[in-house]
């Protein structure tokens, strides 16, 4: 049995291309060819799993964006929150106020409903009365 790498002729056609000839047995043509199937079936996926490592990064550095724009809403909101009540204000005419300071400035989180959530999550429950 001879090597491959003997019975391969490469010749040039042109700048950009070349012709590669490879004599093999005939009973290994079969197996010759299964393995560059296989091979190419392999290059596929490599594309594929470097193709989502790449839309992985790019989607955490996204994830910590967003979580990091929460993060600053959630504060805001806190802030102005612990303001309007150091001032007298009942929470839900607070929760009113900060969402319509919001809206003013066109914020997209600016409805009520999410201010009150974002206050839930930030640590600033309603307290219920025992």
């Amino acid at each position: 049995m001879t090597s491959l790498m003997s019975s391969v002729e490469i010749t040039p056609l042109n700048q950009d291309q070349v012709k590669v000839a490879i004599v093999v047995d005939a009973d290994l043509v079969h197996s010759l060819l299964q393995t560059l199937d296989a091979l190419t079936g392999l290059t596929t996926i490599l594309r594929s799993k470097i193709r989502l490592a790449r839309n992985s990064r790019t989607n955490d550095v996204l994830q910590r964006e967003a979580l990091n724009q929460r993060d600053q809403f959630y504060a805001r909101v806190v802030a102005l929150y612990d303001d309007l009540l150091s001032q007298g204000m009942k929470r839900t005419a607070a929760i009113k106020a900060i969402s319509r300071d919001l809206r003013k400035e066109n914020h997209p989180w600016g409805s009520v409903d999410l201010v009150r959530t974002a206050l839930n999550d930030a640590g600033r429950p309603r307290r219920r009365i025992s």
